[in-house]
């Protein structure tokens, strides 16, 4: 099986905006305490997750992560 990406996190200043887009558009479901301000929002749809953080004085607009699955990774690394 080959590798799938389980979750991505990006650093935004439109991480609100950014979060109903992919409510809206990519059927995510919001989980945990969304009435908190200016933290990050976990969506997902069971396979993959999606955080939208809101960007910090000194940082900028980027992917600030992401998780790969890997099957067998022993097996993988071997090749």
């Amino acid at each position: 099986m080959p590798s799938i990406l389980n979750h991505l996190a990006i650093t935004t200043d439109n991480y609100n905006t950014l979060g109903m887009f992919y409510r809206t558009y990519f059927d995510r479901a919001v989980s945990g305490d969304t009435n908190r301000e200016r933290r990050p929002i976990s969506l997902g749809d069971g396979y993959v997750g999606i955080t939208p953080i809101p960007m910090r004085s000194g940082r900028r607009t980027c992917i600030d992560y992401f998780s790969i699955e890997v099957e067998f990774f022993l097996k993988q690394t071997r090749k």
